[in-house]
């Protein structure tokens, strides 16, 4: 099994959760070459999500890609 870039696996922090115009949105992370368990930090509401290939219709669906991002931790 070939193992994800770490780029891939752990992304850069974004600001906000919601926003497909936004570069600095979760929501607008295209996840179509993220593997499956890629996490990244939101400062507005300092939580982890995790990206779940299958999706998660509670998650937050992505602006382009498959999948969803469900939150896994909080601060």
């Amino acid at each position: 099994m070939e193992t994800a870039p770490v780029a891939l696996r752990i992304l850069a922090p974004r600001a906000v959760v919601l926003g497909t115009g936004r570069e600095d949105s979760l929501q607008n992370i295209n996840t179509s070459q993220l593997p499956d368990g890629a996490c990244c930090i939101v400062m507005e509401t300092q939580q982890l999500y995790m990206f779940v290939l299958a999706g998660d219709p509670a998650g937050i669906q992505p602006g382009s890609g498959p999948g969803a991002w469900v939150s896994i931790a909080s601060a």
